[in-house]
């Protein structure tokens, strides 16, 4: 391709309609007039034949008439005028700029799935003991156990003094009423009977 250099740039003013390209549009030779210099590319914008468009610093001349028809991705309605340079060096790095002003807080993440369970930590020293609680309420019997076994026998103890003559049984009496003892015994199969009489004897000088 053919291109004509025009030295300074273009500026938004009308450009001679004299003034022409030569370009190549399907492999062939294509002189076009150039009309008018409409700035930057705007895809919603009619462009006629001879227009020249900036695209990222490059300059484009319109070959047919077309409309959201992008330069710099179409050759058979575009052609380029002027080749971007060989890129600069990198210039230093400016200044750092203050800290901007903290954004509002985004939702909540979902929860995430637990985690593995870590080994389990040391035994701590025991706590003071907790006060005695009240008692609780008596519970219900339980069944009788079965009798123990029978003891030895005791060793019989010492006979006791004979007690006072009892004041019942067989009295015997004289004949004045007077009771002068008791039965004491009764043999029934001799017919006899033991008897003890107190007998008091008076004898005169």
């Amino acid at each position: 391709m053919t291109i004509r250099n025009f030295g300074a740039p273009l500026s938004a003013m009308l450009i001679s309609a004299f003034l022409t390209v030569a370009v190549s549009a399907s492999a062939a030779a294509t002189s076009v007039a150039i009309t008018n210099f409409r700035a930057a590319w705007v895809s919603t914008a009619t462009c006629e034949p001879g227009a020249v468009v900036t695209v990222d610093g490059t300059r484009y001349i319109c070959l047919v008439k077309n409309t959201n028809v992008q330069p710099n991705t179409n050759t058979g309605d575009w052609s380029i005028m002027d080749a971007p340079g060989a890129t600069g060096a990198t210039g230093p790095a400016g200044s750092t700029g203050a800290t901007g002003a903290t954004g509002a807080q985004g939702p909540q993440g979902m929860t995430g799935p637990p985690g593995a369970m870590g080994p389990a930590g040391s035994h701590g020293t025991a706590g003071p003991a907790g006060p005695t609680g009240t008692a609780g309420a008596q519970g219900p019997a339980g069944a009788q156990g079965p009798a123990g076994a029978q003891g030895p026998q005791g060793i019989q103890g010492a006979t006791g003094p004979q007690g006072p003559a009892g004041t019942g049984g067989v009295l015997v009496v004289d004949n004045t009423g007077a009771t002068v003892g008791r039965l004491t015994s009764l043999n029934s199969s001799t017919g006899t009977a033991l008897m003890s009489i107190a007998v008091s004897y008076s004898t005169s000088p």
